[in-house]
């Protein structure tokens, strides 16, 4: 699958940017939608019998398919 993402207007009665994110859904985000769900990822911490584990928020909204169609890749889940 192949995404690509433009910066733009939609059409011209729309006044906020929108960044489009295409590939077979066509999908389409509102810029301050992508910054508010990626502004949302967060990566938590946890120190337990001496290991320490760093754990993601869920991927909400757009922000999977702004990731990707950057070509970068979710921070994983849980990591050690």
């Amino acid at each position: 699958m192949h995404s690509y993402y433009h910066f733009g207007n939609i059409s011209a009665g729309r006044s906020r940017p929108v960044l489009i994110v295409a590939d077979h859904a066509g999908k389409v985000f509102e810029w301050d939608d992508i910054k508010r769900d990626l502004t949302a990822l967060r990566e938590v911490e946890i120190a337990m019998d001496g290991d320490r584990y760093f754990l993601r928020t869920e991927l909400r909204g757009s922000c999977f398919d702004a990731l990707q169609a950057a070509v970068v890749a979710a921070p994983p889940t849980l990591r050690r």
